[in-house]
């Protein structure tokens, strides 16, 4: 092809950054999505986060979900630049930036229309206190739920990851709850915890217990002692959207809310 100073300037491509506290294929498949039709170039180098300052001018853009870790988000947000966060996992770290948020009220709704389809009366709810996405879920389940539930107990657990620390609070909730009982635990990863809770006291799964999950996270719920049931959540179109949502920061489009 001749060039000449009439030909049109093709503008360079994007060079955008993505990071995840925790990896989610899913996620990463919407942004891919989005990033292929705008021919964007993708950093998904979640090992090397620490040399982007070295690189940050650079990058374009950034799109990131972050878990409730201050320096992680602190190093983030001094890059400085044009950036979308994913969902509300932060806490409020990552400040007032952009987010696409995903319907966590609807996520509860469905949970308690589930349950009462099949007709449970006792339910327990099993969640993290401090994480508003747990809290969200869970207050428009028992919303949904309304005067329909005979009795209902929630169990608020803490931050660890292991079953030891977990299982006290979540057996000694669990005990006070007439059989058959409904469960919802907003977090897969959750659910395996209650799982184990349930079979330790000698309840069958899913005839005293039924359990059901978020997120529909497949490795999860197929490994579980018992399969799982979950609430599906589009994260392939969560992606895709906060993908979208960056585009426009870059193009200086931002809208003056969240999605």
């Amino acid at each position: 092809m001749r060039y000449t100073k009439n030909t049109p300037k093709v503008a360079p491509a994007k060079n955008v950054a993505v990071f995840l506290s925790w990896y989610e294929p899913r996620i990463l498949r919407g942004i891919a999505r989005y990033s292929r039709e705008k021919q964007w170039a993708l950093l998904f180098d979640y090992t090397q986060v620490q040399k982007w300052s070295a690189i940050s001018n650079k990058v374009d853009g950034l799109i990131c979900l972050v878990g409730p870790d201050r320096p992680r988000a602190q190093f983030l947000l001094k890059m400085n630049l044009p950036m979308v966060v994913l969902g509300n996992s932060d806490e409020g770290l990552m400040g007032d930036q952009l987010r696409v948020l995903q319907d966590d009220a609807a996520c509860g709704r469905l949970a308690a229309e589930h349950f009462l389809s099949l007709g449970f009366e006792n339910f327990l709810t099993v969640g993290k206190k401090n994480r508003t996405f747990f809290r969200d879920r869970i207050q428009s389940f028992t919303e949904a739920l309304g005067d329909r539930a005979r009795v209902i107990e929630h169990a608020w657990i803490g931050e660890s990851l292991a079953y030891t620390s977990l299982r006290g609070p979540i057996e000694a909730v669990m005990k006070k709850v007439p059989k058959p009982m409904a469960i919802f635990a907003p977090s897969d990863v959750t659910c395996v915890h209650v799982m184990q809770s349930a079979m330790a006291l000698g309840l069958k799964v899913p005839e005293d217990a039924a359990i059901l999950g978020a997120n529909n996270d497949e490795l999860i719920c197929d490994f579980a002692p018992v399969p799982l049931s979950s609430v599906r959540l589009n994260f392939t179109q969560w992606g895709c959207e906060g993908a979208a949502l960056l585009d426009k920061v870059m193009q200086g489009q931002a809208p003056e809310k969240n999605v």
